[in-house]
């Protein structure tokens, strides 16, 4: 039974006093100070009458479970110390905590599947390292062992890291050794003697090498030309007439687009789509405003439109290797050869000679995706071959494929590109054999695709046969 009162001190505080009504027995101490401490020790066959036992809160007997903020363990064990073994045994009785909470011992994080309950004193001397509490212990021997068999794992381990990273830096020095060749040989011979030097035998096929990044945008600008003949103004010029479009009556405008529609949220929805893992083009991003500049200024110089659906690709591709007016030139003279222009109006007829030498090279290489196609799907070449020249294979590509496309397409051309259909249905194989439509779509044009290391997918589209 417990009550509580205040008590005036002497300095006229109150303090609250809490009274504990214990009954003693024979053969039980009752925790609290005692008063024969200095007549003796009693008998345990004394029955001791009831008693009061008073515990002044003011001397922190009550030890609480969590202490104010502000009070340290410290001061609470000093304070603890200072009462009689009587009154630190009730304390700890009446607020059931251990002696262990005044000692500065680590928390243990179990787990409680694998370890439910802190071992026993005598089992923590027996306990072998990295084995639950509940089993067994490992004898002396076995424990030595495993010791020593883990040391050899980590070891091995430790090893093979430092293999790797040495692998890893052997392959970038003779990367940049190799990147350091080839600009040699790109600024000392082939720019110097261009273009006769793409006849010599001795540069026959380094772009397959791929072109060093450092000079990728003057190779390109090189290679494309200007058979336009634009120069410098030609790209503000276009600009102000894309702006006169923007304003421009929407009905006007819409009779002017010939085979294309205008619609500015395909725009937007272009160039969220455009390399977003850079996070250079997107809205708010580095380059978003150049990028739709040069789409723009392209769009109305050439086909007096707002916006060319999936030019913003490739616009993108170029704006990452060289500057704005040197993009919307070469982007100009790029897409105005005449398979470019084919792709980009859809003409069935200007392209039929190509997508007939893809049916058969598909047919050769790939049997079973091409009556896949044609028989089960039922589906044109230009539902799924139209859509991705567009896009020149960009949105589900990595940035790395896509340059290296660009620079064998500018150098060998639209023959070029039915190799690298070729190797990359070969490599999306299993995820084409699908009997829905709707999921060979969503492969083809919105999942990333898995194409592997740069060098090795390009060694496959140089393999590649056409027929």
């Amino acid at each position: 039974m417990e009550s509580l009162e205040s008590v005036s001190t002497n300095n006229g505080s109150s303090v609250k006093k809490s009274w504990w009504w214990s009954t003693k027995r024979k053969g039980y101490q009752a925790p609290g100070p005692s008063r024969s401490s200095s007549s003796g020790r009693r008998s345990s066959d004394e029955i001791i009458p009831d008693e009061l036992v008073v515990l002044d809160e003011s001397s922190l007997c009550n030890v609480p479970m969590e202490l104010p903020t502000g009070v340290s363990n410290d001061i609470a064990s000093k304070t603890f110390s200072k009462l009689s073994r009587e009154d630190q045994m009730l304390s700890l009785r009446l607020n059931s905590v251990h002696e262990s909470m005044f000692k500065k011992v680590p928390r243990q994080f179990t787990d409680a599947l694998l370890d439910p309950g802190p071992p026993s004193k005598e089992k923590q001397a027996v306990l072998s390292v990295g084995r639950p509490s509940w089993l067994p212990p490992k004898s002396k021997a076995e424990e030595k062992r495993h010791l020593r068999e883990f040391e050899q794992i980590r070891k091995s381990a430790l090893k093979h890291d430092k293999l790797n990273e040495k692998e890893k830096i052997k392959q970038m020095e003779q990367q940049r050794k190799k990147n350091q060749q080839l600009i040699q040989l790109w600024d000392r011979y082939i720019f110097r003697y261009w273009p006769d030097s793409l006849t010599s035998s001795k540069v026959a096929g380094v772009w397959r090498e791929g072109i060093p990044l450092r000079i990728r945008g003057k190779a390109w600008q090189k290679i494309i030309g200007n058979p336009l003949q634009l120069d410098y103004q030609s790209f503000f010029l276009a600009c102000e007439c894309a702006k006169k479009i923007a304003h421009s009556n929407e009905n006007i405008q819409t009779q002017e687009t010939n085979m294309f529609r205008y619609d500015k949220s395909a725009l937007e929805v272009d160039i969220e789509c455009t390399m977003p893992q850079l996070h250079l083009f997107q809205k708010g991003e580095a380059l978003h405003k150049d990028l739709v500049q040069l789409v723009s200024a392209f769009s109305a110089y050439r086909y007096n439109v707002r916006y060319v659906p999936g030019s913003t690709f490739i616009g993108a591709l170029l704006l990452l290797n060289m500057n704005l007016t040197s993009a919307f030139n070469a982007m100009v003279n790029l897409l105005d050869r005449p398979f470019m222009q084919a792709v980009y109006t859809q003409d069935k007829e200007a392209l039929a000679s190509f997508t007939n030498l893809f049916l058969s090279s598909l047919k050769k290489s790939l049997p079973e995706l091409a009556t896949h196609f044609q028989f089960t799907l039922q589906i044109q070449p230009d539902q799924y071959l139209y859509p991705l020249l567009q896009r020149f294979f960009i949105p589900m590509n990595s940035v790395e494929i896509s340059s290296r496309i660009m620079d064998c397409y500018l150098f060998e051309e639209d023959p070029f590109l039915i190799k690298v259909f070729v190797a990359l249905f070969s490599q999306l194989k299993y995820k084409l054999l699908e009997t829905d439509f709707r999921l060979l779509q969503n492969t083809l044009f919105y999942q990333r695709w898995e194409l592997g290391e740069e060098d090795e997918f390009m060694k496959n589209v140089f393999e590649a046969s056409i027929s």
